[in-house]
Formats: structure tokens, C-alpha cells, sequence
């Protein structure tokens, strides 16, 4: 569907509104991805979102436009996955738009402190576990296979795979 054929509430609730590129490709998020500010224009649309719902028709231009101002200044920095998650919030609970901004911060502040108290990952630290259930078909080490087969025995799947990324099945099935 292109942006012609939306309708007014997919206009201000887009499926996808905030989600980051790699939640939904299924890759691991590094430090400075989780950090990355929301653009201009994502913290214009989720807002726009919130204060429709509110009914700010009353308010002049000028005042919903200091509105705006003063939000960005709030939010200034909020990565966009957690603009978007306070901005689901707000459109839920706020009923008047200066409910909107301390719904948003209320629904976001302890995962927004916690990204950026995280401390960067150091040289010579492990790497990231890998998801192994995401590299079924895939070749893997000898002990990342034999982790996997235990994973999937404890499912209580019958599929099991060798390290070379071939799948066989447990129980006399080929």
C-alpha cells in the first residue's frame, strides 16, 4: 500500500512506527544502534499522533507549534524504538496535550537511562551469543551444533542438525 492509499489512522499509527530495521530482520542491535537519536521527522509524526488524539483543534498555530518545540527539546535524543513505545503510551492515556510528553517519558525513562549508563563493550570481550535457533540450516561448530540438538531436544522437536547445516530427524523419520 503506498502512502496515497493510507487511511487517516494508519497516517498516525504506522505498523512499523519506530521499529528499528534490525528488530524485525532479527539481528542483535549493537550499542550505538540502541542509542541512536529518532530523526526530526519521527519525533514530528509520533507527536503529530499523540497530540490529534488529544484534541488540540482548539489550539492556535502558534501554540501547537510551541507545543511541538517544547517536546522536541524534552525528548531531544530519545531513540526512536522508545519514542515510538512512549508514544503507543500516550496516545492510550493522555487526554489533554500536556499529559502527552510525561505519559512518553514515564513509559520509556528507565530502558532510555539504562542504554546510556551501559558501558561500551571493551576490546577481547566474548562476542555476543549467537542464535543459534535463527542458524538452523546453516553450517556451525561441532559444539555450537551440539548446543543446538539440546535445545531442540528439551523443545522436544524431532529435527536435528549436523554441523555441515543438514537437517535429520530423530526416530527412525529421514
Amino acid at each position: 500500500m503506498d502512502d496515497q492509499e493510507l487511511t487517516p489512522w494508519q497516517e498516525i499509527n504506522p505498523t512499523d512506527s519506530g521499529r528499528l530495521p534490525a528488530l524485525r530482520s532479527g539481528h542483535s542491535l549493537t550499542l550505538a544502534e540502541l542509542r541512536r537519536s529518532a530523526t526530526p521527522e519521527q519525533l514530528q509524526s509520533e507527536l503529530t499522533a499523540c497530540l490529534a488524539l488529544v484534541g488540540a483543534v482548539g489550539m492556535t498555530e502558534d501554540a501547537r507549534c510551541e507545543w511541538f518545540k517544547a517536546a522536541r527539546i524534552t525528548l531531544e535524543g530519545i531513540p526512536s524504538d522508545l519514542l515510538a513505545m512512549g508514544c503507543r503510551k500516550a496516545r492510550l492515556v493522555s487526554d489533554h496535550p500536556s499529559k502527552i510528553v510525561p505519559a512518553i517519558m514515564d513509559e520509556v525513562r528507565e530502558r532510555w537511562e539504562y542504554r546510556f549508563q551501559m558501558p561500551p563493550p571493551v576490546r577481547g570481550d566474548p562476542p555476543p551469543a549467537k542464535d543459534l535457533m535463527a542458524c538452523r540450516g546453516q553450517p556451525m561448530t561441532e559444539d555450537e551444533t551440539t548446543e543446538l540438538n539440546a535445545m531442540l531436544e528439551r523443545l522436544g522437536a524431532t529435527a536435528r542438525y549436523r554441523a555441515d547445516g543438514s537437517r535429520f530427524m530423530v526416530g527412525g523419520e529421514v
